[in-house]
Parts: C-alpha cells; structure tokens; sequence
C-alpha cells in the first residue's frame, strides 16, 4: 500500500519503507532509501540516519545531524546541542511536544512486534528503546578479540525481504537516483509530503558507494547488511536504554523512568 504514495515521491511513505526494510529485514536497502529521502528534504530521515550511523560511519551521521539542526528540528537539537541551548532555543519542553516528534503508532507496533516475534533476533544479545512509544531496537556490540567491540549485521537475525517486494525496492531505488542527479544542478528540492516546514534548500550528501552495490542483483549478503548503533543509557541507573535523546527526555518527562530509576 506504501509503494504506490513512494513511487511519486511522498516523503512519509518512502521513509516507512526505509524503517520497515531496515528494522523488519535487516537489509541495506532500507539505509540507502532513508538516505535518498533525506537527499529530497525529508528531515526525520535525516535525523533517523544520523541515529542509524553513530558508531558505523560518524562523518555521514554528524552530517545529517547537522542539516536538520541547521533548521531547528528538536529531535536533532537535542543531540547535538547542550540542554541549555535547547532550553534557550525552544523553551520548556513538556513530554506531550516531545511525542509528536515520534514515529507513526502503526510503524512503532510493526518494528516492535518483528522483534518481540523474531526468535533469531531475540536470542542473541539486543536492547530495545526503553520508551514504550518507540520500536527500534539494536544488537548489541560484541568483543571478538580484535580491536574493539563490532556491531552485529541485523540481516544475520531477520527474515530476508521477498523476491518480489526486493525487486519493486531495487526499482525504487534507482528510479528515486535518477530524480536525485536530475535535481543536483539545483539543489534538493523538499519534494512531495516534506517534513521541512522551513522551506530551506536543502545539499545533498553524497549517497555512500554502498548504493552501487544495492543495486546488484542478485546481492551478497554484505549488500544486504547493515548495523544499527548501539543504544544510549541512562546514566544513573545504568540499566534503562533508549535510541535517542528524543526518547530519553520523554521517558523521564513523562513521569515514567522517572518513577522507575531509584528502583533499578
């Protein structure tokens, strides 16, 4: 049902899409279409991918972090200013604001129950988003002898996307980076269904070398993959995780972590 809103360019379903690809099936795909639609204007794909590619790839993450504070959007403020500037940026903020940044309930309960159901994902070591109005979750990084701790590819744990819903995606892709060299002589324009309420051109950042390879069919299974960054913690109680500092403040000004903390 999404597909038809993503062929024409509707920002919201192309980052469904993206959520679902990456989240539910591991694959690579879902990173690269996230990226396309942050190169359109879409700022939450910005901010999800700043998120996606901290630990992985911390140049391209800063970047997209930096586009979408560059526009004031509070999710991204919140990461990479101290709370002091956002304060002074945008007041006080209650929980209820907060929310209204948050993923579509439908999509939340989607990556959720993938995870809840999804022995192969549920049995190595993971940690799921401690707000409850989030679905994101992510494999926990592990030491192997070598260097420092690696982060696991999620494809290794999740169901691979079907032959045809891979093909219609692969299309997708490349159709949306023939509009992207198209437009680069004038810049990213916001597109149809932006969330960039400023109206701010937007500049493309390159789309990584990694897209070439999405491409590919049939694709190897180091196409497919991806890491998702590992969780943030809270830094008293050392047990509660969350994916993002939007998801932090809101447990704790919420009421809920806040209640819970001294316990754990």
């Amino acid at each position: 049902k999404l597909y038809k809103y993503a062929v024409v360019g509707n920002q919201e379903a192309l980052y469904m899409i993206g959520m679902i690809a990456a989240y539910c099936h591991g694959d690579n795909i879902g990173v690269t279409i996230l990226r396309q639609n942050a190169n359109m204007g879409c700022l939450r794909s910005s901010y999800t991918l700043s998120l996606i590619l901290r630990d992985c790839d911390r140049n391209e993450s800063d970047g997209y972090l930096r586009r979408a504070v560059k526009v004031d959007y509070l999710p991204a403020c919140q990461e990479l200013l101290s709370s002091q500037e956002v304060k002074d940026k945008f007041g006080d903020i209650n929980y209820k604001t907060l929310r209204s940044f948050f993923d579509p309930i439908a999509l939340n309960r989607l990556l959720s129950r993938t995870y809840l159901q999804n022995s192969g994902v549920r049995g190595v070591s993971t940690s799921h988003c401690w707000n409850p109005n989030c679905g994101r979750w992510a494999l926990k990084a592990q030491n192997n002898g070598t260097s420092g701790p690696q982060l696991q590819p999620s494809s290794k744990y999740l169901p691979p996307l079907p032959p045809h819903l891979e093909a219609s995606l692969l299309k997708l892709v490349e159709d949306n980076n023939e509009k992207l060299c198209l437009g680069s002589d004038s810049g990213c324009g916001s597109g149809s269904g932006s969330d960039n309420d400023h109206n701010t051109p937007m500049t493309c950042i390159p789309v990584k070398s990694s897209m070439s390879s999405t491409l590919k069919v049939p694709r190897s299974i180091m196409d497919r993959s991806f890491r998702v960054s590992r969780m943030k913690m809270c830094s008293s109680c050392r047990r509660a995780k969350y994916c993002s500092k939007l998801c932090q403040v809101y447990d704790w000004r919420s009421g809920q972590h806040k209640m819970e903390c001294q316990y754990l």
